[in-house]
């Protein structure tokens, strides 16, 4: 069936469900973990998502997911887009408190449903919507001519970790991965792990958490 008539097939049932299920005296968290409940229901059909949207929607404004998604949105996509589309999405449905609630599948999501990711984005940054990022890797400004020493702001030594949030033109994104494609991933990162441990520069040691390639 059609994801209109399964929707409306359901609503009442699952209305008369939450008239028992869902109190707005509960707490932040006793909220996410009915709305996760409620987006369980039915192995997480799409109508479930779309009824517990409207929830996060009403009572999680911060959450910019639900604020830029909206029933109408979805349904103007047809359904092989739809379930991609969900897939993006359905993190900020069972993680209602989160202030972003979505990850795109693959690199042309960003175009296929602009609609959606181009005004949570600029949300997120801050950003007109004409804006236009700029790629400026000079430092220069910053610190003692790009040098930072921690020792000139009369802080201690630091111990730091650096998140690399990105990834290979081969590969889907995260997000789409499946197993195999996860291992063949980080064995064509440590390829470029062994050139660092090489370089006394950097040297060090990966600690993989896979448990057979």
């Amino acid at each position: 069936p059609k994801l209109e008539d399964s929707f409306e097939e359901t609503e009442k049932a699952e209305k008369v469900h939450r008239s028992s299920f869902l109190d707005l005296g509960d707490t932040t968290e006793e909220r996410a973990e009915k709305t996760k409940q409620i987006v369980d229901l039915n192995n997480l059909y799409k109508y479930n998502f779309l009824d517990a949207l409207e929830y996060v929607k009403a009572n999680f404004p911060n959450n910019r997911c639900a604020k830029y998604m909206t029933k109408e949105l979805f349904l103007s996509y047809d359904v092989a887009n739809q379930d991609i589309l969900y897939k993006c999405a359905i993190t900020g449905i069972e993680n209602p408190d989160s202030g972003l609630g979505c990850y795109a599948m693959t690199p042309a999501d960003y175009e296929t449903f602009s609609n959606f990711f181009d005004p949570l984005i600029r949300d997120y940054h801050n950003a007109s919507a004409h804006a236009q990022h700029v790629t400026d890797w000079d430092i220069s400004d910053v610190g003692d001519n790009g040098v930072l020493d921690v020792a000139d702001l009369g802080l201690d030594e630091l111990s730091m970790r650096v998140r690399v949030g990105r990834n290979l033109e081969q590969y889907n994104l995260p997000g789409n991965m499946d197993i195999e494609e996860r291992i063949d991933f980080e064995k064509t990162m440590l390829k470029a792990f062994d050139k660092l441990i090489e370089n006394e520069e950097y040297g060090g040691q990966v600690y993989s958490l896979t448990p057979d390639f």
